[in-house]
């Protein structure tokens, strides 16, 4: 008697719908995680980009240097163009407009475009960080730690 042995070559049909189904199920818990993600970090990066140059205002300042702070960025205080933000300085001579913002647009994430990040500079020589205009996609998750 002869016995003729059959192969499985590849996958079955099920196998494979299997397979796709359980590749969408993580994908569709992976992609808003990875979003929130990608979020947090440009919010974390315009902050930091922002932060530094309030070492450079309190620099002019501590050398009473109050009439040269520019208010145009790009001069003596080193500013480059961020691709996440478009930033405007106040103008430190008096409290109320001694302000750092910056906005977030061009390449950042959809959803927090238009979110402000203001560091406003208080008379004690503190700084207070604080969101303003938040994206459609805004959550409080995405806020430095020290704003509010």
């Amino acid at each position: 008697m002869k016995h003729s042995r059959l192969y499985q070559r590849g996958f079955t049909i099920i196998e494979l719908m299997i397979t796709v189904v359980i590749v969408g199920v993580i994908s569709a818990i992976a992609l808003p995680m990875y979003v929130n993600y990608i979020a947090q970090a440009q919010v974390s990066r315009v902050h930091g980009e922002i932060s530094n140059y309030k070492r450079a205002i309190e620099g002019k300042l501590l050398q009473n240097d109050i009439a040269n702070i520019p208010t145009n960025p790009q001069d003596e205080l080193g500013y480059t163009d961020s691709n996440l933000s478009t930033v405007v300085f106040g103008t430190f001579i008096d409290e109320p407009n001694s302000t750092i913002t910056a906005t977030m647009d061009g390449e950042t994430y959809s959803g927090i475009r238009g979110t402000g990040i203001q560091l406003k500079r208080q008379m004690d020589g503190s700084w207070i960080c604080t969101v303003t205009g938040v994206g459609g996609g805004w959550s409080d998750r995405f806020k430095p730690a020290n704003c509010l």
